[in-house]
């Protein structure tokens, strides 16, 4: 009774290994069957790539400052980013560290300077200067 009841176990999750990766293989060929999140996730990972320490850093080289905008607003530096707010100096660091020298980090580098200025004069709330630096608005 044993041995047939560990072979019953075996063949039920072989064929639940087969059917799992059958139905994530058809998902990964067929557009129609990806929903909108996984075709973002996959096509903004051709801008994530890691240095020699290890970090993951956002290569806008070759990428408009718009472009740059909707890759920055779902990436995982913008959210590591803004943990430190609101110390501006170590948000700075971190955006001149991980990323690549483009017109899109020129461009980050000038707003995030303009929300400081804007925080630190009162003229933005916690709140507006963090959604700011998510959005870049």
């Amino acid at each position: 009774m044993d041995k047939s009841l560990i072979v019953i176990v075996a063949v039920g999750l072989a064929f639940m290994y087969f059917v799992i990766n059958l139905v994530g293989n058809l998902e990964d060929s067929d557009p129609r069957l990806q929903n909108s999140q996984s075709v973002k996730v996959k096509e903004y990972e051709k801008y994530y790539k890691e240095d020699s320490n290890g970090e993951i850093m956002l290569d806008f080289s070759s990428v408009s400052v718009e472009k740059g905008k909707q890759v920055w607003i779902e990436s995982t530096l913008s959210k590591k980013i803004i943990k430190h707010f609101p110390d501006f100096d170590i948000m700075s660091e971190m955006a001149k560290n991980q990323l690549t020298d483009s017109e899109f980090k020129t461009f980050f580098l000038k707003k995030l300077n303009s929300i400081e200025g804007e925080y630190m004069g009162g003229k933005k709330s916690s709140d507006q200067a963090k959604d700011a630096i998510m959005k870049l608005n």
